[in-house]
């Protein structure tokens, strides 16, 4: 112990009680390989109880909040939620948006929902390093479909439903390819899509009747035209 600051007063008893502390220990004190600890308290239901501490030692320098395990929670309050981050540490649970694991509050569903099912994608899927990657993935195979078929819609006049079906399941399935089979950079993805939506689906649309509605005002042949 290398030093110990006491926060002290007097209870209604009359009697003079630690409200807080703050105490110091050198954990080594060899040359070039200092360690230390410093560890803050609080009284709690009448006893000091240390609530976190900063500890640096030789494999790692770690900030623990509730080390000893006692029923205290941590919360992280927002400007307009005053829960917007709790853990529970009576319940061990980790809430997002609610005070009370047996309440549902705010988007707490969706977001454990969404972590749960990202942390499970990611610890069976070996090619996938980060939720970055995850969110490339999937904005890739819904928004390269989506582009393509605004392509397809606007730039030809031959495009019909089967072909924009067609269309989109190449660009999901080039998607999958291009991330699994295929050494390219994530931003790739969506442009692998786009075009595989476009090419496909223009071609697939041959292969159907030709749309049979009027398509003056909606391509930008006939917006050219408008336009003159």
């Amino acid at each position: 112990l290398t030093g110990t600051i006491d926060f002290e007063w007097r209870n209604d008893n009359s009697q003079d009680v630690i409200g807080f502390q703050i105490d110091n220990f050198c954990r080594d004190v060899s040359d070039g390989a200092e360690e230390n600890i410093i560890r803050f308290k609080n009284m709690f239901n009448g006893t000091l109880t240390e609530f976190m501490r900063a500890d640096s030692q030789s494999d790692q320098s770690v900030v623990t909040f509730n080390e000893l395990s006692n029923d205290i929670d941590f919360r992280v309050e927002s400007n307009g939620d005053a829960n917007r981050f709790k853990v529970d540490g009576g319940t061990d649970t980790v809430l997002f948006g609610t005070g009370t694991a047996d309440t549902v509050g705010g988007d707490v569903v969706a977001n454990q929902i969404f972590g749960t099912g990202a942390a499970l994608l990611l610890a069976n899927m070996s090619s996938l390093q980060s939720i970055w990657d995850l969110f490339i993935m999937i904005t890739g195979m819904v928004l390269a479909p989506i582009t393509g078929i605004f392509v397809l819609g606007i730039f030809t006049r031959r495009a019909n439903n089967f072909g924009v079906l067609t269309g989109s399941m190449a660009s999901i399935m080039a998607n999958y390819y291009a991330k699994f089979h295929m050494e390219v950079h994530a931003l790739v993805y969506m442009i692998i899509g786009v075009f595989a939506c476009i090419i496909v689906g223009y071609f697939a649309s041959y292969c159907a009747p030709k749309p049979k509605v009027d398509l003056n005002g909606l391509t930008v042949f006939s917006l050219l035209k408008r336009k003159d």
